[in-house]
C-alpha cells in the first residue's frame, strides 16, 4: 500500500509560501509548482479520486479558474463528466448566477442550467477553501439544479479562516489533502445546558502558533509515485498477485502490470473493512481474473475483476462505469 505521510510530504513540499501577496499582510499559498510537478500533480488527483469513490459521482464541477485543472482530472479519473462553474459573462447559455461577498465588495459565479440536473450526484472541486465565500455560492448553484453533492473537494484547507465551517453548515462534506492553520488555535467552544438554558462556553486552547505546514524533507518523488501507481514488473504490491502477474505476462509480455495492481490496490483500500458472505475478504480470491489470463485476456480486462462495484450493480471497468 502506499504512503499517505510520504504522498502529505511531497505535496507539501510543491507549495510555495509568497509572503504580502497580494496584498501586505497576506501570506499567498501558491499551488501551481504543485500542478508542474507531475508525481505530485498525479499523487493530488490520485489521493482525491480515493477520498471520493469511484463510481458514485455523475459529475465533478470545477470553480473558475484554479478548480478547473484538478477537477478535469479527477473527472477522467472518476468516469465522470466535467462541467465549468465560471466568472460573469463567460457562459454562452442561459445560467443561473449566484452573487458571493468578496473583502472588498462582491462578484459573482454563473452554472449553464442545463448542465446538471435532479438526482445527478455531484463532487465540487476548487484549489484552496479560505472564507467558504465562493464554496457556498458554489453549493447554491448546484443545489438549484436539483442536483445532490456528495462533496467539496480541494487540495488545500485554511481552517484558520473559517471556511470549512461554512460548508458543512450547507450539510456538504469537505474533502481536503492539506490543511493549514496560520496563528493560533481556533477557541474551544462548549454548549453546555443548565435548567434548561443553553449556555455557551469559549476555551482558547492553547495560545501558542501552529506552524502553516509541516516540516519535512521532501522525499524522492518519483519514489513516491511509484509506490502508489506502481511500477510496470515491479514486485505486486499483494503477493496473491504474482501467479496472475505472470500469466500476463506470459501471454502479453509488454503489458504494463500496473493498471493490474492499482485496481486491486484501489479495490483493497475501498473495500478494506467488507467481508463476502463466506467471510473471505472481498477481493479475494482471485479465481476470475486467474481464469481470464490463462484465456490471455489483456491488463484492462483483469483489471476490471476486482473493480468496485456502483450502486447500481454496474462494475466499474478501468476506471469508467461498464
Amino acid at each position: 500500500m502506499f504512503d499517505r505521510a510520504a504522498a502529505e510530504a511531497l505535496l507539501w513540499g510543491r507549495v510555495r509560501e509568497v509572503p504580502d501577496w497580494p496584498e501586505p499582510g497576506v501570506l499567498f499559498r501558491d499551488l501551481t509548482p504543485l500542478m508542474a510537478d507531475p508525481d505530485a500533480f498525479g499523487t493530488a488527483v490520485d489521493l482525491m479520486a480515493v477520498m471520493i469513490g469511484r463510481g458514485i459521482v455523475d459529475e465533478v464541477v470545477g470553480i473558475e479558474a484554479r478548480g478547473f485543472p484538478y477537477a478535469a482530472a479527477l473527472a477522467y479519473h472518476l468516469g465522470a463528466g466535467f462541467v465549468t462553474m465560471r466568472k460573469p459573462g463567460k457562459l454562452p447559455g442561459e445560467v443561473h448566477s449566484q452573487e458571493y461577498d468578496l473583502e472588498y465588495g462582491t462578484t459573482s459565479l454563473e452554472l449553464h442550467q442545463d448542465a446538471l440536473g435532479p438526482g445527478r450526484r455531484i463532487v465540487i472541486v476548487d484549489d484552496v477553501l479560505a472564507t467558504g465565500g465562493t464554496a457556498c455560492a458554489a453549493i447554491d448553484l448546484v443545489r438549484r439544479t436539483g442536483a445532490h453533492i456528495v462533496a467539496f473537494a480541494v487540495i488545500m484547507d485554511l481552517p484558520a479562516l473559517g471556511g470549512r465551517d461554512r460548508v458543512q453548515e450547507c450539510g456538504v462534506r469537505v474533502s481536503t489533502l492539506l490543511s493549514a492553520w496560520r496563528g493560533a488555535w481556533p477557541p474551544l467552544t462548549l454548549n453546555l445546558t443548565f435548567e434548561g438554558e443553553v449556555l455557551a462556553k469559549e476555551i482558547p486552547l492553547p495560545t501558542e502558533p501552529l506552524p502553516a505546514a509541516p516540516s519535512v524533507v521532501v522525499p524522492d518523488a518519483g519514489g513516491i509515485r511509484s509506490r502508489f501507481a506502481r511500477l510496470a514488473g515491479s514486485r505486486a504490491s499483494f503477493p496473491e498477485l504474482e501467479p496472475l502477474l505472470r500469466t500476463l505476462r506470459k501471454y502479453h509480455p509488454k503489458a504494463d502490470t500496473r493498471l493490474v495492481e492499482r485496481a486491486y490496490e484501489m479495490a483493497a483500500y475501498l473495500h478494506r473493512d467488507q467481508k463476502r458472505r463466506s467471510g473471505e475478504a472481498y477481493i479475494t480470491p482471485l479465481a476470475v481474473a486467474t481464469i481470464l489470463a490463462d484465456l490471455g485476456m489483456t491488463a484492462p480486462t483483469l483489471a476490471a475483476a476486482p473493480a468496485p462495484r456502483h450502486s447500481r450493480g454496474r462494475r466499474l471497468r478501468a476506471g469508467r462505469l461498464a
